[in-house]
């Protein structure tokens, strides 16, 4: 018999998330950056940003020291234990996990920033 992997174990026994469709309010936290371009390998970059998401305000903003908040309309949709996050006409999509895992793809014209971080509930 095959035992669940402890990593499973883990995400559905620690609801930081809680059941995808509850309504959240996230902090994110980024702890890596990269930025990728055409004929280039992708290099990381200073993770000075983090994310606040709120599900039922359908908000998603990005934050840093230096310049505030950028707040945007979103969408949010559901799949299982994902919330997913698109920002119209911004190039910005993110997925946050029951487990509060979190990653973030955003295009600023020719260039792609991969991010990666962890979400906690703040309500």
């Amino acid at each position: 018999m095959k035992r669940p992997s402890v990593f499973l174990l883990a995400a559905l026994s620690t609801p930081t998330v809680a059941n995808a469709q509850e309504v959240l309010k996230l902090e994110c936290a980024i702890k890596e950056t990269f930025v990728c371009e055409a004929g280039a390998a992708c290099r990381a970059l200073p993770a000075d940003v983090w994310n606040i998401i709120d599900t039922a305000g359908s908000r998603y903003a990005r934050c840093s020291d230096s310049r505030g908040c950028d707040n945007y309309d979103a969408r949010v949709s559901y799949s299982g234990d994902f919330v997913n996050i698109e920002v119209p006409g911004r190039g910005i999509i993110a997925t946050v996990s029951r487990g509060g895992a979190f990653h973030e793809v955003a295009t600023i014209l020719h260039s792609v920033l991969v991010s990666f971080g962890t979400c906690k509930r703040t309500s």
